[in-house]
């Protein structure tokens, strides 16, 4: 049996750990080890997770602390120090909470396909309801382009490749980045024709943390927004701007409907595409409450995907 390794960085999650630990603690697949890293945090995140592995004294649970280096440093450590370079390297975030078979289907799939990474599910939780709607959008590139071939996206909170893959590829990417990993993974992988599935499986699924405040929603989108010029990837070059020209046209038609009112037609077009394919992707992902939400999402979505590139090249 495959004995994965699942990786996870926290950092001031102590609103957050223990139901992660729960949720891993509760995996149908038994035989995996949890690296758990507490990349310095200032709150009881680590105390918190000392004594919830202390207590129900689960020995393949592995608790370190550091200093504050940042997530992807963070990661690369804990990658570099797996011994074994064919071990199955799982990778989720501290505040998530994977579906108690989300090991045994992220195993199955890299058994059928032997893939050197694996994309997995993401969803944002329910009590976020605009961003668990429009999160369905990124969802439906994500897998549905890895489905086809031409993967596009992934996310760093539901993947998985090996130790061997990763040193491969890593002499492909940046030499240093503070977020985006996952994406320049990806990347070099696609260069050097890897291999890459998606986990079509609702059992596979991690729930991650929305947004709080639109403030943070703005702000992460915009950090999302600023890795684009470091993509190399000729296909995810060439969606990126297909999405903002897509954006562009729908504002400039807004714009231009006030002197000819038939270019609303454009936004009903844009409308009935959305209602489809996030309509489908919430019925395969049992989410089809979102669906009567998809009609604002879709109305305000070209807005806020071009303040966060607007704010995202400013910045720069």
């Amino acid at each position: 049996m495959i004995k994965p390794v699942i990786i996870a960085c926290a950092f001031n999650e102590q609103r957050n750990i223990e139901s992660f630990l729960k949720a891993l603690s509760a995996q149908t697949h038994g035989e995996f080890s949890l690296f758990l890293i507490d990349d310095g945090s200032v709150d009881a995140t680590f105390s918190i997770a000392y004594d919830y592995i202390k207590s129900h004294n689960i020995s393949h649970f592995n608790l370190q602390k550091k200093e504050h280096i940042g997530k992807e440093k963070c990661l690369q450590e804990a990658i570099l120090s797996i011994e074994d370079n064919n071990t199955l390297i799982l990778i989720t975030d501290a505040d998530c909470q994977p579906h108690t078979r989300w090991v045994e289907c992220m195993v199955r799939k890299y058994e059928e396909s032997e893939a050197d990474m694996l994309i997995g599910p993401v969803v944002i939780e329910d009590s976020h309801l605009f961003q668990a709607t429009e999160f369905l959008s990124i969802e439906a590139v994500t897998l549905g382009s890895a489905a086809v071939g031409h993967p596009l996206m992934c996310g760093g909170a539901n993947m998985g490749f090996t130790k061997t893959a990763y040193l491969k590829a890593r002499e492909y990417m940046p030499g240093h980045f503070s977020n985006g990993g996952d994406m320049y993974l990806l990347e070099a992988m696609k260069k050097l024709k890897m291999r890459i599935a998606p986990v079509m499986s609702n059992h596979a699924i991690v729930v991650t943390k929305g947004a709080e405040t639109v403030a943070e929603f703005i702000s992460q989108r915009t950090r999302w927004a600023g890795k684009a010029p470091n993509y190399t990837d000729w296909e995810i070059i060439a969606a990126g701007l297909i999405t903002v020209m897509i954006q562009a046209s729908l504002i400039a038609a807004l714009i231009g409907a006030i002197f000819l009112p038939q270019l609303l037609y454009i936004w009903l077009v844009k409308i009935i595409i959305d209602f489809i394919i996030l309509g489908v992707t919430a019925y395969k992902i049992e989410k089809t409450k979102l669906i009567q939400y998809i009609l604002p999402v879709s109305i305000v979505y070209p807005f806020y995907v071009t303040t966060t590139l607007i704010i995202a090249f400013f910045r720069k």
